[in-house]
């Protein structure tokens, strides 16, 4: 489907995430996805649809593996997401609920230490459609929950309000 586009647009088309042939065999196998880019037997690029598939020559292509690429990024080593997790999924012809994730990487405080604050961004390249997810171990304040902070507020507050009470009524005595 993506040549076909390439092809009949005359521009770059990105594939689905599939599992590569080479990574087939590897005990941990990523998905990645292909860029296309149609090579015509003209000098000029063809003007219709008809005329693109008839002069067509073949493709460039790029092999695109994000999970390769993050890792070897220093700035999104794992150590970085130690309460965090990212996740990249292929939207674009899922139901709702369904998806192709393409890439993730968690922090080992994600599965254990109690609700993720998280965002999540759409974003179309390339004909598809990209979610993008951050999730981040929520602060402790907020796992309390507001009734907490109103305790704890309420109690400051009578705390205050003693100590300035006994304050004020020592200048008056004396």
């Amino acid at each position: 489907a993506a040549m076909e586009r390439a092809r009949d647009t005359g521009g770059v088309s990105m594939s689905s995430p599939v599992l590569l042939v080479q990574d087939t065999n590897l005990p941990d196998p990523h998905l990645g996805v292909l860029l296309y880019y149609p090579v015509y037997r003209t000098d000029s690029a063809p003007q219709t649809v008809s005329e693109r598939q008839a002069a067509l020559k073949g493709f460039v292509y790029v092999v695109l593996r994000p999970h390769d690429v993050v890792s070897r990024y220093p700035a999104l080593s794992t150590e970085r997401f130690e309460d965090s997790q990212v996740e990249l999924n292929d939207v674009t012809s899922a139901k709702p609920g369904e998806s192709s994730r393409l890439f993730e990487v968690s922090g080992k405080d994600t599965k254990t230490n109690g609700p993720l604050s998280s965002a999540t961004y759409t974003i179309s390249l390339f004909e598809r459609n990209w979610q993008v997810r951050v999730s981040r171990q929520q602060l402790a304040s907020r796992q309390m929950g507001p009734s907490m902070i109103l305790i704890t507020g309420g109690a400051l507050s009578l705390i205050l309000a003693v100590l300035s009470y006994l304050l004020f009524s020592r200048r008056i005595h004396r």
